[in-house]
């Protein structure tokens, strides 16, 4: 791991060390992944850490790349800090999100800390859903859809 953003999750962390890393996702377009990290020294025993580089080369595997896919993905990335910083608080048990710890932006890199939803009692990931399961997502949906409806973004 790149020694800047080693310090830049141990700062944002506030914790004395990262003891181990496990990719979760790689983000669409080569522009980052999703990663598990366990540290030490500070308040979480692990958190995620959604990293959105911007990449020198914009590629896609069926030449989707164009600059206006390019702007829209970094707007998407930055609406999407802005969410969780201003609203994700706002979610309850009816859509629960990952709680928001911090976040850093500079011009070519972001990065959302977020709590591991593993550690909170969530570490089922389904590779095939019953009716019954579907139906659970559909009403965090709704729930989810219906928390924000009448909130004008800023």
């Amino acid at each position: 791991m790149d020694e800047t953003l080693e310090n830049k999750i141990i700062r944002l962390a506030r914790a004395s060390h990262i003891i181990d890393t496990e990719e979760l996702q790689a983000l669409w377009s080569n522009y980052g992944s999703i990663r598990r990290y366990q540290i030490a020294g500070g308040k979480y025993a692990r958190v995620i850490i959604k990293q959105v580089s911007l990449p020198d080369k914009n590629t896609h595997p069926r030449g989707w790349n164009t600059k206006l896919s390019h702007l829209r993905k970094v707007q998407s990335y930055k609406i999407e800090t802005q969410w969780y910083r201003q609203y994700s608080e706002l979610c309850d048990q009816n859509c629960r999100v990952p709680q928001f710890y911090d976040s850093e932006q500079s011009d070519h890199e972001t990065l959302i800390l977020l709590e591991d939803l593993d550690d909170s009692g969530f570490p089922k990931r389904l590779k095939h859903a019953t009716l019954e399961q579907m139906d659970a997502c559909l009403r965090w949906l709704a729930y989810f859809h219906a928390r924000f409806m009448g909130y004008a973004p800023a």
